[in-house]
């Protein structure tokens, strides 16, 4: 099995100290373990809400503006997911917070790409073949087609009584533009691909994996606490809830993190259905980038649930990481060789 990478707190001690030069970084050994698989396209790309660049609100952000609107009466204003059950017993119409989510996603104005500090950008400068994202616009679309890359998407169908994925139909790529918003609309709703065993996401046509749904299908969106444990149910009772080219992109190749914080309900879901199971039987890595005002909470975090994993750590926004990335991804295809590597 392939190690799994993503971005955790400096000083965790999973990781030997005098592996990172000094905090918040990792070592050049970690970076080249990283950038490898990458060249390799044995990369699978996890995609969190920091990714966004300020495009859409975090969501302890989002709770509590919704939480003022509506009145929420508990103390607990700053979690996304207890708001939103709130929300959804409002009225008669249970899905009013998802309606809001529509809303909000569909004015949203996506995050330039061409910023060299861009985590969506510098993300699809890279040859991964599968992105898979607890998010539920379609802003990593959207950068893919801005590098001329022929992107497909697919939602988990989570909900559906008999677990069935869908393609999202987005009209035909228009790369005349390098904008930021491109030429992207969906035009309807397909049969997985992944029904068919000819298909292979590939590096020149990848697949952006909605794990938690996609804006324009309202039922597929996780986001109320009933979701998230329905989410949970089903993924224990169907090992077919995700495709099996999914499955194999968890367990044979390297995981990327992005954009996450170990207080994010996503992450935790994410973990413990996915990820963690995998760690039971297979000694990986895992990396995340975190805000360092999160270290006492990554720790014990850390402490509890990953003391047996190997765990490469970097501190820092998902802009830090993906800048140093991108510059050490430009060295490596020119063939400037790092100094200083064990």
């Amino acid at each position: 099995m392939a190690p799994t990478y993503g971005m955790l707190p400096s000083g965790a001690g999973a990781v030997p100290a005098e592996t990172s030069p000094c905090p918040g970084t990792l070592s050049e050994l970690e970076w080249q373990q990283l950038l490898k698989p990458i060249e390799d396209g044995k990369c699978t790309a996890f995609l969190g809400a920091g990714v966004d660049q300020g495009s859409l609100p975090l969501g302890r952000d989002l709770a509590q503006r919704w939480a003022k609107e509506f009145g929420y009466p508990l103390a607990d204003s700053g979690d996304l997911q207890r708001v939103s059950q709130y929300l959804s017993l409002l009225t008669a119409n249970r899905g009013l917070p998802k309606q809001q989510m529509y809303d909000l996603v569909r004015e949203a104005k996506p995050p330039d790409f061409t910023d060299p500090t861009s985590p969506l950008g510098v993300l699809a400068d890279l040859p991964i073949p599968i992105y898979l994202t607890t998010n539920y616009d379609d802003f990593m679309l959207r950068a893919l087609r801005t590098r001329k890359r022929d992107a497909k998407v697919e939602v988990c169908g989570w909900w559906k009584p008999r677990v069935e994925n869908f393609a999202i139909v987005y009209n035909e790529p228009d790369f005349s533009s390098t904008s930021a918003a491109g030429n992207v609309q969906v035009t309807g709703f397909a049969r997985s691909r992944f029904k068919s065993r000819n298909f292979v996401p590939t590096a020149a046509s990848p697949v952006v994996y909605h794990l938690h749904g996609h804006y324009e299908l309202l039922e597929s969106m996780v986001l109320t606490e009933d979701d998230y444990l329905d989410f949970l149910v089903n993924m224990s009772r169907d090992q077919n809830l995700i495709p099996p080219v999914i499955q194999q992109a968890l367990t044979g190749c390297a995981l990327l993190f992005m954009g996450y914080s170990l207080a994010d309900y996503d992450f935790k879901v994410l973990f413990r259905s996915l990820i963690y199971p995998l760690a039971r039987s297979h000694r990986i890595t895992v990396s995340i980038q975190l805000p360092q005002s999160q270290e006492s909470e990554a720790l014990e975090y850390l402490n509890r649930y990953y003391k047996d994993m190997a765990i490469a750590v970097y501190w820092g926004k998902a802009e830090s990481f993906a800048k140093e990335l991108s510059e050490r991804w430009a060295k490596r295809q020119s063939g400037v060789q790092p100094t200083h590597v064990p």
